[in-house]
């Protein structure tokens, strides 16, 4: 799940992004309109052809309905996305969810077939899954596999610096790495106490 959700992660987030910088550029638009609107008299009819201050203002204002009525066209489309993003994002993370290997091959098979609608960056991830999902999915055949590393990644943060944290992925090598360090610990105490 770590490998789709890192470029997910960017790509919801550069998508928010603009979410707010449309919904900035709308409420300073819609604020332009508002001073516009109070420089035309409050004149009852159509406005007369020789006023052409009013109908400047008036096109002004049309002009900038139009780039706002785009705009959250736009902001909509970015928030489709998102949520389309996070749809498949949530359908993926229920196969490593799956109690049984039969249940999680059927969601992986699901959604493979329906892998050209899905959006680039998960479509990407599930091809590769499909060349090892038989051993991501070992833990659901065999119980004493742990379904996620959090055990294991929690022993790096307390245990051990930064620069060890990405050489040690597994149980056993982490278990050796202590082993080690309690050796050294001991040899250190024993040589300068004597």
């Amino acid at each position: 799940m770590q490998n789709l959700m890192t470029p997910l992660q960017k790509k919801v987030n550069k998508n928010t992004k603009k979410i707010k910088q449309l919904e900035n550029k709308i409420n300073k638009k819609i604020n332009k309109i508002n001073q516009l609107k109070t420089k035309i008299p409050n004149k009852r009819g159509r406005t007369k052809k020789t006023d052409t201050k009013t109908i400047k203002i008036r096109k002004q204002i049309k002009k900038i309905e139009i780039e706002i009525k785009n705009e959250k066209f736009e902001k909509r489309k970015l928030k489709k996305e998102i949520k389309e993003y996070n749809k498949y994002k949530d359908k993926i993370s229920l196969i490593f969810k799956s109690n049984k290997y039969k249940t999680a091959m059927k969601r992986f098979n699901n959604l493979i077939s329906q892998i050209n609608e899905l959006p680039n960056i998960n479509k990407d991830f599930l091809k590769n899954l499909e060349k090892k999902i038989d051993f991501t999915l070992n833990h659901t055949i065999d119980n004493n596999i742990p379904k996620t590393n959090n055990l294991i990644e929690l022993i790096y943060r307390t245990t051990f610096p930064g620069r060890i944290k990405r050489i040690f992925r597994t149980l056993k090598g982490a278990k050796r790495q202590i082993k080690s360090n309690n050796i050294r610990w001991m040899e250190k105490q024993v040589l300068e106490f004597k």
